[in-house]
This record gives C-alpha cells, structure tokens and sequence, in this order.
C-alpha cells in the first residue's frame, strides 16, 4: 500500500475524518487534520486548505523547534496560526515504558486543553500537528477520536499510521541516533494502548477530562458537532439590508419600520438599525450614497452554522468569494459578535454568509 500525505509539503498529513463514532455516526471528512507541521510553502497546498476552509492552523512545536523551521503557514494571508508549544514530545523517553505516561503528560498540559479551545470555537477547519505528527498529535487525535466514541482499535490504528507515512523520515533520524530504542520512534500498538488504559484511569472518559482540564460540557459538544455534523448548511435568511442616501431617508425608513409596521429595535449602532420581524431582521444603513446605480437593497444575508465552510463549497463551485470570512463587531448595545464573508450567486446578487456568535 502506498501512503500518501494529503499534502505535498508534508509526510504525514491525515484527516481524522471517516471514522466510525457514536450512535451510528461517522466523523466528517475535512474538519480536522493531523499532521506534521508544514514549513515549506506550497500554493498548492495552500489552495487546497483554503478551498477546504482548512485555515486555523495550530503548532505544537516547542520555541527551539519553530526557531529552527517555522511554520510556512505563521502570518499568511487566510490563515490563523495559533502556536502552542508542548515540550513533552519533542524529543524520545529513553525506555519503551515510559512513552505511555509522557503521553499522559501531553494530554495534561494547559497548552493541550488551549487547542481542544481553539478547536472548539473555530468556524473553519483546523490543521494541528507537531514535528513528525506522531507523539504530541497522536494524544490529540486519540482525544479527540475517544470524544466522537470511536472505539479503541479505531484509536490505536490511526496512531500506529504514523508508523507508515513517517517510515523514511524516522529511519534517517534512528540512523542519526542509533543509541534510540526503534521501537519508541516507531509508533507501535502497545504505546497507544497503554496511553489509554492510563487516561481512563485518571479522568475516566473525555466528559472527565474536558472538566478536569478546565473545559465546558459546551466545548466538548461543539467538537463534537464539528467532527460529526453532516456539514455546512444554511439555516435561514438572516437579514435583508438596506442603505439610504441621505439622512431625512433614513429618517423616514426608521419611522416606516417602527411606527407603521410596528416592528420592534433588534439593535442600533451609529450608522445603522435592524428591525426585527419575527422570523429575519431588515438591516437599515444611513451611508449609502449611490443608491440610484445600485438600488436601495444591497445584499441579503443567509443564516449559517459554519461561514468558513459554506464560503469553501460556494469557491469550490466556481463563484466568487469577494470578502473572506471574518470576525467582527457589530457596536451595537450590547456589542455583536459574528462571523461573515461575501459570495456572488449566478444572478450577480451579493449574498452574507452569517453567523452571530453566542
């Protein structure tokens, strides 16, 4: 059998996705995956994450390891880079038997409950891995697997993978090294099953550990949803919006809305008002000038749980994503935050993706 990194930039880039789960479910493809970390740019590879909304990338790598080869992804353009350095890992236990517990360790640092956050709050697909992708990515994985149910063969023979896709980069590091015990670098069944055995001994099942590790129920469900959900979807027309010219129009717009169609103030901020309908919201803007050219109604906005990933299936069908997806703040009272990006349909229309956040 071949085994073929799905990047080109890297030896052992896999997606957690396609596993059998719980309650008869199976962990979408393109959500999460794992990997060593790429530090040669490709923009093939890089197309390829973006098209997939694969673009929160997470380091695991200590300071001296991103010193000597940075990630290729740090700082570019559609990517969030989260670095969080774990030192357990980066370099081999001097004995078989203690792989398990350094795994233990993994799974106990402050920096590993930081991704299962970032992972957690995340609207596009994520990328995580360390050097080789094997020690310090392989407790994420296992974590993650054991979350969605899978079952421990499931776990133990993704881990042991990396034995494969890593086979001739740990071969000329074990020719560096000959004083290493073989069997520690290549990833074996007995280490990851031993792992286990341990993690449930000290937290029980991934409930335990998320609260143990300072984690929500809420975050463990949304990694959950996000490994298992069939997938990006609209949900509803979220708002119609609307710009006026000048000021006495929008004057007369707000009254319109308020006093005559008795619709309630969704929110108000100072260069706009949204009105609430009971099932959308009509957006007002007081700035538009040239409406004449464009006409009143600018774009609508379509409700989504995952803007990352609609805008990924809307480019990937040959239409424009003319704004990226993006975080921000509507000043309203309280202040909204959101999530959007810009796509034109085949009419020419102007469509809002949207997610208000929690």
């Amino acid at each position: 059998m071949v085994y073929q990194s799905l990047l080109a930039s890297t030896t052992n880039t896999r997606d957690l996705g396609g596993y059998p789960a719980m309650d008869g479910k199976t962990t979408i493809p393109n959500r999460v995956w794992r990997s060593d970390i790429p530090t040669e740019r490709n923009e093939a590879d890089a197309e390829r994450l973006r098209a997939l909304g694969i673009t929160t990338i997470i380091d695991l790598r200590t300071e001296a390891e991103v010193a000597r080869h940075s990630c290729a992804y740090a700082g570019a353009d559609g990517f969030t880079y989260r670095h969080l350095p774990i030192v357990t890992g980066s370099v081999p236990p001097a004995t078989l038997e203690e792989v398990p517990a350094s795994y233990l360790q993994i799974a106990s640092q402050p920096e590993t409950a930081e991704a299962f956050r970032i992972i957690a709050g995340a609207q596009s697909g994520i990328l995580f891995g360390c050097t080789a992708g094997k020690d310090r990515t392989g407790v994420l994985s296992a974590i993650l697997l054991l979350a969605c149910g899978a079952d421990r063969k499931t776990i133990v023979d993704d881990y042991v993978l990396s034995r494969e896709y890593n086979r001739a980069r740990l071969e000329r590091y074990l020719a560096e090294h000959p004083e290493v015990d073989r069997r520690i670098v290549l990833a074996n069944e007995t280490s990851m099953e031993r792992f286990l055995e341990l993690f449930a001994g000290r937290f029980g099942d991934t409930d335990g550990y998320f609260r143990q590790m300072g984690l929500s129920d809420e975050q463990l469900q949304r990694i959950r949803e996000k490994m298992m959900n069939p997938g990006a979807r609209i949900t509803g027309i979220h708002h119609v919006s609307m710009k006026c010219g000048t000021p006495e129009a929008f004057a007369r717009a707000k009254a319109f809305y308020l006093e005559v169609l008795g619709l309630s103030v969704k929110r108000e901020w100072p260069e706009g008002i949204m009105f609430d309908t009971g099932c959308g919201l009509i957006e007002v803007f007081g700035n538009g000038p040239g409406i004449e050219q464009k006409g009143a109604v600018r774009h609508f906005a379509l409700a989504t749980d995952d803007v990352d990933g609609m805008a990924a299936r809307v480019r990937a069908a040959g239409y424009e994503v003319f704004i990226e997806p993006n975080d921000l703040v509507i000043r309203s009272e309280p202040p909204v935050h959101a999530r959007m990006a810009f796509c034109r349909g085949p009419l020419g229309e102007e469509i809002e993706l949207f997610r208000e956040e929690d």
